[in-house]
């Protein structure tokens, strides 16, 4: 996978002037066919050689639990083994093991493919009131609440359909193929029969669910048998709002008490025109944060401490292959959880020198480890310890 921006002026086309290529002329690169000139046409039969020579390899180099455990990876390759003479003999014809389109990310088949315009410049409305205020000398309120129409952001997610095996025309043409195989080197036709039935039957679900060739495009950048993970353009709108509060309760002697909440009414946009369920446009943000502290400052010693709890919701995140929805990532994300944290800080100004003042601070006290986003390590406890001058 090659994680590609949108081309400015350009975005991405795909290439179609392959004659015999599957969905209209399309092109394709493969692995399995060596060549360093023009693509080829998006065939799978075209690469089913180069394909079934490699098949052992990668086999073994796929982890043992994709079939099963230990016992069952190495029967597969012994069977491989056994019919890797005939498999590497065989040339089809497209009519003979068919091919289709597959979008990687949903792994659904795909009719037909469109050009990817690109990107260009989004402008938001937000209408917004709030009030900031003293309330009774001693309770400090900012509270705002907004509206925003914000065009769909472009969603993310591999472009260009993988080039597969049709499975039922496979699955005949192995059955057949191997059986003719079979008997040509001597074995009788029934057990030939039957040996190529369970062949075919083990290894068409494999070979059907590994992409051969990756759709091209006319882009330079595009040189190599990327499956190429890039942006597409958003369309419409999407309507969003949200609260914001703050205040601050003086309890006299130098007691304090502050809260915080901000609200957000929607942080996922499946409906989102150009997103899916499987894909939707995210904000990236927990719907619930909030912060609840207690203050105590004696300004004539030079004396402060604070304790912070503060909290933000569970929330899920789809920003390029950092996303919980796993669409063609690499890496298999869970949605950011909930972080819950405590903090605690002190200062003090040092009594023989006015201008200096000494603070000790801990994020995070009780050591809950999570992570913030998708993709980064989570943070435990961090103590930090400063001293100023100021003058």
């Amino acid at each position: 996978v090659q994680i590609m921006g949108n081309p400015s002026k350009q975005g991405w086309t795909f290439a179609r002037n392959c004659a015999g290529g599957a969905g209209g002329n399309l092109c394709m690169r493969s692995p399995y066919i060596p060549t360093t000139g023009p693509m080829s046409p998006a065939s799978a039969a075209a690469a089913f050689p180069g394909f079934a020579q490699a098949l052992p390899a990668i086999v073994q180099g796929m982890p043992a639990s994709t079939f099963g455990g230990d016992a069952a990876k190495a029967q597969l390759l012994g069977l491989l083994s056994q019919m890797r003479p005939i498999l590497t003999a065989l040339r089809p014809t497209d009519a003979q093991v068919g091919t289709v389109l597959v979008d990687l990310g949903t792994s659904k088949p795909v009719a037909e493919v469109h050009d990817y315009a690109p990107l260009g410049a989004n402008f938001s409305n937000t209408w917004e009131v709030g009030y900031k205020g003293i309330l009774g000398d001693r309770l400090r309120v900012a509270m705002d609440v907004w509206f925003q129409r914000r065009p769909a952001d472009p969603t993310t997610q591999l472009i260009n359909p993988g080039v597969m095996f049709n499975p039922t025309q496979l699955g005949a043409y192995l059955g057949a193929s191997i059986a003719q195989g079979l008997m040509a080197g001597g074995m009788p036709a029934a057990q030939a029969q039957a040996t190529a039935t369970a062949a075919a039957g083990a290894l068409t679900p494999l070979m059907a669910k590994i992409p051969v060739g990756a759709t091209g495009f006319t882009n330079g950048l595009y040189d190599k048998p990327y499956l190429v993970f890039s942006y597409q353009n958003g369309s419409g709108f999407v309507n969003v709002h949200g609260l914001d509060l703050a205040t601050d309760l003086l309890l006299g002697r130098g007691w304090a008490v502050a809260a915080t909440y901000s609200n957000l009414n929607r942080n996922v946009f499946a409906d989102a025109p150009g997103a899916s369920k499987e894909n939707p446009l995210a904000a990236n943000v927990p719907k619930h944060r909030g912060s609840l502290a207690l203050r105590f400052e004696d300004e004539p010693k030079g004396y402060s401490a604070e304790i912070r709890g503060r909290y933000a919701d569970a929330f899920p995140v789809n920003s390029g292959v950092f996303n919980s929805y796993n669409v063609g990532t690499p890496v298999r994300y869970g949605p950011v959880p909930v972080n819950a944290l405590l903090d605690l800080g002190m200062s003090w100004r040092i009594p023989f020198n006015p201008g200096v003042r000494w603070s000790l601070n801990a994020t995070n006290i009780l050591d809950n480890q999570v992570p913030t986003f998708v993709g980064v390590p989570a943070i435990g406890r961090l103590i930090m310890t400063r001293v100023s001058y100021s003058f």
